[in-house]
């Protein structure tokens, strides 16, 4: 994990100079709150600076059940985009299945033709052994993501989930009601799910016939993925509800 700070009640610019002075790799600032534009600072140097720095921002509570006595609680309010999956794929990495491995090294080429030909759309470097990888969308909560599905499909979807399932549906409404407009700059029709039995609801669109097992097509998948999320990109975020 690398040398690590905890930095309590301090401003932005201190967590900064902390790092940088003690060559810290890992940083994590708590405070018991945290403004929107910290979270948004420690988003913005989680995206921008190298694989190897963690920031993370934790607010401090204190919990009492009954008469026990007072406990912390600790909330996690910012922290590396692929951290979990990057925890997920350390612990697992010795037991990966042959489809597994397929998928980490699928990705790993995916991502890098996205560097290469759309460096805007992501800077993280980490990949996963699982089915799909996202990658941020408008607003956070939102998000592209590609994926196989397990009825041998690929799909290329804008998945939204802020938390909120009231919240979700605002936004899914208020992209439906561009329903038409969306669908003729993406140049045709997607499939629209507003996913009543979960939290979230999603807008996408899917190819039959991709299995990453099958290695000669991966040029092929890659293309789609690629070729497909730039037209939703580009019907979406002009669209996208303020």
């Amino acid at each position: 994990m690398g040398r690590l700070r905890l930095l309590t009640h301090a401003w932005c610019g201190q967590v900064l100079t902390y790092a940088a002075g003690t060559a810290a790799s890992t940083i994590v600032w708590i405070a018991t709150s945290f403004r929107d534009e910290h979270r948004q600072a420690l988003d913005w140097l989680n995206e921008n600076t190298g694989e190897d720095t963690h920031f993370f921002g934790i607010e401090l509570q204190v919990v009492r059940i009954g008469d026990s006595p007072y406990a912390p609680l600790f909330n996690v309010v910012a922290q590396p985009n692929d951290w979990q999956k990057r925890a997920r794929a350390a612990t697992q990495s010795s037991a990966l299945s042959e489809k597994a491995a397929a998928y980490l090294e699928f990705w790993g080429c995916f991502l890098e033709r996205v560097h290469a030909e759309h460096p805007s759309w992501t800077s993280g470097t980490a990949v996963s052994h699982r089915n799909w990888y996202e990658m941020k969308g408008p607003r956070s909560g939102c998000r592209f993501s590609s994926s196989f599905s397990s009825q041998d499909t690929l799909r290329q979807e804008f998945y939204i989930d802020t938390g909120d399932g009231d919240e979700n549906t605002l936004i899914y409404e208020r992209l439906s009601a561009s329903k038409d407009q969306i669908e003729a700059s993406f140049g045709g029709p997607l499939s629209w799910q507003d996913l009543p039995e979960r939290r979230a609801c999603r807008i996408a669109d899917d190819l039959d016939g991709g299995r990453v097992m099958d290695r000669e097509r991966w040029d092929e998948y890659i293309d789609w993925f690629i070729e497909t999320g730039l037209r939703l990109r580009g019907a979406i975020d002009p669209n996208f509800p303020l």
